[in-house]
């Protein structure tokens, strides 16, 4: 039965028009971008530098094993 939905859906997804182009989804990322850069020349967030996160993250992973 879940196989026979799954198969419906792929097929009615496979008929039906994409919901955004190329140039949408790349429009709407320059838009995202633009709005996060805004936000961080107001002051309005908060930045961590990347070597901080890449830390953050093995700790939480070493911690994990």
């Amino acid at each position: 039965k879940e196989r026979g939905e799954l198969i419906h859906r792929l097929i009615v997804s496979l008929e039906s028009e994409p919901e955004d182009t190329p140039e949408a989804i790349a429009k709407a990322w320059d838009e995202e971008i633009a709005r996060r850069v805004a936000d961080m020349d107001a002051g309005k967030t908060v930045w961590i530098p990347a070597e901080e996160v890449f830390a953050r993250l093995d700790a939480i992973i070493e911690n994990a094993r």
